[in-house]
């Protein structure tokens, strides 16, 4: 075990295993993920990550529906009484 740190230091590379517990090779893997899906072209990203894209746009459409609904169906419409 390292020594305790003081309150007022940071974390340091040689620290970084100890108090975070994380592999090292896990950490070199993911960071060579990211870049790879960082690198990755826009028709290739859609055709990995499809069921993202699709909730994303689902999602934003009824966001934008919502909006319209509240700017098309206000609340003057039913004011009216018969």
């Amino acid at each position: 075990m390292s020594k305790a740190m003081n309150s007022n230091q940071h974390p340091t590379a040689e620290h970084s295993n100890t108090i975070t517990d994380m592999d090292d090779d896990l950490v070199a893997m993911a960071h060579q993920a990211a870049e790879r899906e960082k690198a990755m072209p826009f028709k290739e990203a859609l055709k990995v990550f499809w069921p993202g894209a699709l909730w994303s746009m689902c999602l934003s459409l009824a966001l934008v529906m919502e909006g319209y609904d509240v700017g098309l169906v206000s609340p003057r419409h039913f004011s009216h009484r018969r």
